[in-house]
């Protein structure tokens, strides 16, 4: 274990048993707006877009406060659709390259064209995740609510390839298992490693813009049924193709969560921890559902970080039973991760 690894994992150990916050974010995410192109069946921020956004100028500010921190922070730039921005989101990444950050991009691709797609590169993000349900157009739409969808990820993914031709970018695609698609689950795969892209397995959660619900999972139509846990979750687990990328533990977990959701409540949530969300106003929160902890136009990050409200929140987050632990950005391994 890294020497940064092995600092982060000992402070999440102390942060979430006494309460403290030792350490800096190691995961910031930029929403930089809330509008969308797509109307995704398991999501609903596109019914809810007409939240306040900063300019320019307030967006390269907060860069400057985030390499100030002096750590090393992965940066990810997403929405809404963030490419719906298209000149703000490559100003924010070339802009975080040269102050020497780890810039990211989360997009669904239906606005990366050849243009955009060489902008994409020039601007200097790290990796960028384009969301890929299923090989399966019509499987793909259908969960996006919006024809043609699928074709244009696709295509997305084929033209960054084309043109990341020195590898200078990771490309990933974020595959949400739901019962409409994990049938497919292997061909991805095999997608994936033929095309030397990294999967990005994402569990199902409730909507982040209407109200939590307990055992919400009982009403989704697109949970995944028993019979397909075992059959498709289950090998991925044995075999874990080298095309995934998350690590093993996260893939029990998932496997865990699918059979038994409330299974993740043995677990403490580290988002609170670990992560930084600033809204497109710049709300500033611990996780995607907590509240406002500071506005970055008012407070530093560092400031807000370690604030009163700061403490409060993770004090409220500390035994938080909503299933959105399972999300990618909480999933640091904890003491019990080594032992299975």
């Amino acid at each position: 274990m890294r020497l940064n690894s092995l600092r982060r994992y000992l402070s999440n150990i102390a942060d979430s048993n006494i309460g403290t916050c030792l350490s800096v974010p190691s995961y910031i995410g930029l929403i930089i707006t809330k509008k969308c192109n797509f109307r995704c069946l398991h999501c609903d921020v596109w019914q809810n877009n007409s939240l306040d956004e900063m300019t320019r100028e307030q967006w390269l500010k907060v860069l400057a406060d985030i390499s100030a921190i002096g750590d090393r922070q992965i940066i990810e730039i997403s929405g809404g659709e963030p490419m719906i921005k298209k000149d703000l989101s490559l100003e924010i990444a070339h802009e975080g390259r040269r102050l020497g950050l780890e810039m990211s991009l989360n997009t669904n691709g239906a606005l990366v064209d050849e243009r955009t797609a060489d902008d994409i590169l020039r601007a200097g993000f790290a990796s960028v995740k384009i969301s890929l349900y299923s090989l399966d157009e019509n499987i793909h739409d259908k969960l996006r609510d919006v024809s043609g969808a699928g074709a244009k990820a696709k295509n997305a993914l084929d033209l960054l390839k084309k043109k990341n031709r020195n590898n200078q970018i990771k490309i990933e695609i974020g595959m949400l298992l739901t019962s409409l698609n994990i049938d497919g689950i292997n061909d991805m795969v095999g997608y994936c490693q033929e095309n030397q892209f990294d999967l990005i397995i994402q569990p199902l959660d409730c909507s982040l813009e209407r109200s939590y619900q307990e055992n919400w999972q009982a009403s989704s139509g697109l949970w995944l049924k028993k019979e397909q846990i075992e059959k498709y979750l289950w090998p991925l687990i044995k075999n874990k193709p080298r095309a995934i990328k998350n690590p093993p533990f996260y893939l029990k977990l998932i496997y865990q969560y699918y059979l038994d959701p409330n299974s993740i409540n043995k677990r403490k949530c580290l988002a609170p921890y670990n992560d930084l969300i600033i809204a497109p106003n710049g709300d500033a929160r611990l996780c995607f559902r907590g509240e406002s902890i500071g506005n970055i136009g008012e407070k530093k990050i560092k400031e807000i970080w370690q604030s009163k409200e700061a403490r409060q929140e993770r004090k409220r987050l500390r035994f938080c039973q909503k299933s959105c632990k399972i999300a990618g950005c909480n999933m640091r391994r904890q003491i019990r991760d080594f032992f299975c």
